[in-house]
């Protein structure tokens, strides 16, 4: 059986898994940022992203940090290196907490909260 030219594998994309990563991760960005955000203090922003392909492509970010409490949240915070935080949503927090622990840092971070649905 021959194989379609047309139809290409992730290691035919012009770039490799790792460009096909990346187009995954910009996607499922701005599927969460076209919901609802929450402004936070010094320019930082919450957005809730739903449980499934594109919360596990945000949290396998490389360039995210993930943290499952307040205090992984705060050290986040001053990581310079970073700018965007993934929060799963069995994270032991609140928004007010969250809320808290940006007005804390004068850092701005972009913050995707991960929902469960049903």
């Amino acid at each position: 059986m021959s194989r379609d030219p047309e139809l290409k594998s992730e290691n035919d994309f012009p770039g490799g898994a790792p460009a096909l990563a990346a187009v995954a991760t910009a996607l499922a960005r701005q599927a969460a940022m076209d919901g609802a955000v929450r402004n936070l203090a010094h320019g930082s922003r919450l957005f809730r992203v739903a449980e499934g392909w594109q919360s596990r492509v945000l949290a396998e970010d490389p360039r995210a940090i993930v943290c499952a409490t307040l205090l992984e949240l705060d050290r986040a915070m001053q990581d310079e290196t970073k700018r965007v935080i993934f929060l799963p949503w069995d994270a032991m927090m609140t928004a007010d907490g969250i809320e808290t622990v940006c007005r804390r840092h004068g850092a701005t971070k972009t913050l995707f909260w991960e929902e469960r649905l049903g």
